[in-house]
């Protein structure tokens, strides 16, 4: 399963419509800020050198200097990273809210 179809079974799991595609999710909710990140808020990547938004994960944990999140690695499948890797520190494009709490 790649990083999206997580995302999009996951939150359809509790009956919340996302489209399929990271780039499509990218577009959907509300932009925010990173110091208004919560878990369950989405998580927007621009990996392997690409300039749009190929990678999604959900937050799982706000932490000071970093946020953890759930994604699927296409080596790793289904793990948990942080912004505080540098991989994922440099590649980091958004956070969209699709929850409202």
């Amino acid at each position: 399963m790649d990083c999206s179809g997580l995302v999009f079974s996951s939150y359809g799991n509790y009956d919340v419509s996302l489209p399929r595609t990271s780039i499509d999710m990218s577009r959907h909710g509300e932009m925010i800020s990173t110091r208004e990140a919560q878990p369950g808020d989405l998580i927007f990547f621009k990996t392997n050198g690409k300039t749009v938004i190929n990678h999604v994960g959900i937050i799982v944990e706000v932490l000071p200097n970093e946020i953890k999140f759930i994604h699927s690695s296409t080596k790793k499948g289904v793990i948990v990273s942080s912004t505080s890797d540098a991989y994922y520190g440099k590649t980091f494009a958004q956070i969209n809210r699709v929850l409202k709490y």
